[in-house]
């Protein structure tokens, strides 16, 4: 279940569409782009680490982090600290607390996931992030709803911080008549908005993006980004692996990023 969010809540494509931009095109806002990215990445990692956390496993390598799964009070902890030797070179400290209310694929279960001094890569975490099973739509797909429960809070070394809140629904495309995780695609819809450590706001919104087995990058929807009251850039992704559409502030480039 929980797997699939590395890849959903990841904003990297938007540095790779704008690489290509030209210097003598708009200035895109690199802080905003890198705020996004930072939110994105923190919440598709816990919940990675909460996945391989609840069936036995770790972040990293040995023994790190430390799991504990209380069967009485369905409560998961993952202690981490600074000499876990992480294969991805990001450095955790701090413990991840994820509580669920029943079997994660019974239909409106939830899992909530707190923090207590969690860091990642020497940014502090703070804030409520709950997961609720929606059951099926009409043509059966199984149907996650992904929010933040008021604001999450990012805190730099320089004591800046990032604060966002998010919702997605996620809808299981494929592979739910597997146990291979492999198997599965999804579709994500949602939004997300906050205030970057420019003190920029903005708002991002997912339009049925997709995934596929084949490829490692979406094949479908749409991702637009919000600065401010106007100042938007859109992302949309073709059926293709790597075909996507960007779009900012006259700037209409189709590429594919696997070239």
């Amino acid at each position: 279940m929980y797997k699939i969010f590395a890849l959903l809540f990841s904003l990297g494509l938007f540095f790779v569409a704008c690489d290509d931009v030209s210097l003598d095109q708009p200035e895109i806002d690199d802080e905003i782009t890198q705020d996004n990215m930072a939110a994105s990445k923190t919440v598709g990692d816990v919940f990675g680490a909460v996945n391989d956390g609840r069936n036995g496993g770790g972040k990293s390598a040995g023994s790190c982090p430390v799991v504990d799964y209380n069967f009485e009070t369905w409560t998961l902890t993952l202690t981490y600290d600074e000499t876990c030797p992480f294969s991805d070179g990001i450095v955790r400290t701090g413990v991840i607390t994820a509580v669920f209310d029943n079997a994660e694929w019974v239909e409106g279960t939830k899992v909530t996931i707190t923090f207590d001094n969690f860091t990642r890569n020497g940014n502090s975490i703070s804030g409520t992030i709950q997961a609720t099973n929606q059951g099926y739509d009409d043509m059966q797909n199984h149907i996650f709803k992904v929010e933040s429960i008021g604001d999450l809070t990012m805190t730099f070394s320089d004591s800046k911080t990032l604060t966002w809140n998010f919702v997605n629904y996620l809808t299981m495309t494929g592979g739910s008549n597997t146990i291979d995780k492999a198997d599965e695609t999804w579709k994500s819809n949602g939004t997300s908005s906050g205030t970057a450590r420019n003190g920029k706001t903005f708002t991002r919104v997912e339009t049925d993006l997709l995934t596929s087995l084949d490829c490692s990058r979406f094949v479908g929807g749409t991702i637009k980004l919000t600065v401010g009251e106007d100042d938007v850039y859109e992302m949309t992704f073709g059926p293709s692996c790597g075909d996507v559409n960007f779009k900012y502030k006259g700037i209409n480039i189709t590429d594919n990023l696997n070239n």
